[in-house]
This record gives structure tokens, C-alpha cells and sequence, in this order.
């Protein structure tokens, strides 16, 4: 079943899950890992954040539920803030747009493993 991860607005640790491209909310959870093969960042949404410093459901990383991966200590961050002007996810300053393993834990992702 291909869903959606991102980080819930409303807290500082939880991740929500969505049906799909960002669709319907399914779940919040503190931990995730998932098969990602694709990312999503809707302009509009982005813009709302970047220049109105609104908290908008606009971007997320697609893919599949796994089973939990820890990350190591050398797993690099996928990174999305549009608060500072990123309108993509980015690792090690890459452009980012889904391939290998997502790791979630609360705010922060990881890839964990390359696909």
C-alpha cells in the first residue's frame, strides 16, 4: 500500500502517515521505516510556509511500509525545510526525489539504505 510520511505539524516528535499522494490522514506514529520511491512538494503549500511562515500539508516522502531500520551513526539526513527557502528534499545537498530506505524517527529522516 503506497503512502505518504512527513512530519505532524502539531508536535515535535510524531510522524503523519497518509493513504497515498498525501491523501486522507491514517495514522501519527513516533517511529517509521518505508521502501521510498518518490517524494512530493506542492508549490503552493511551499510557497504558504516560505512566505507566509504557514504550517501546510505540502510535502512528503512516498513509498511503502518495512519493517523499522535503525539508522547508524552514518546515515545521512534527507532534509525538507521550507521555512528556509528548500523547495526539495535534499541528502548531503543533493537533490532527493525517492530511491533506497526512509527511516523516520519523530522530525528526522534517514536514508538508511540506497536503492
Amino acid at each position: 500500500m503506497k503512502i505518504t510520511i512527513r512530519p505532524n505539524l502539531n508536535t515535535s516528535d510524531e510522524i503523519t502517515v497518509h493513504n497515498g499522494r498525501l491523501g486522507k490522514k491514517l495514522n501519527s506514529v513516533k517511529t517509521i521505516t518505508i521502501n521510498c520511491n518518490d517524494t512530493v512538494v506542492r508549490l503552493s503549500g511551499n510557497n504558504e510556509a516560505y512566505i507566509n511562515n504557514n504550517k501546510t500539508v505540502h510535502a512528503g516522502l512516498i513509498g511503502e511500509i518495512i519493517d523499522f531500520i535503525s539508522p547508524s551513526e552514518t546515515d545521512p539526513r534527507v532534509i525538507y525545510n521550507p521555512h528556509v527557502g528548500d523547495e526539495e528534499f535534499t541528502v548531503n545537498g543533493y537533490s532527493y526525489n525517492g530511491g533506497g530506505i526512509i527511516t523516520m524517527i519523530g522530525h528526522k529522516a534517514y536514508l538508511v539504505s540506497k536503492g
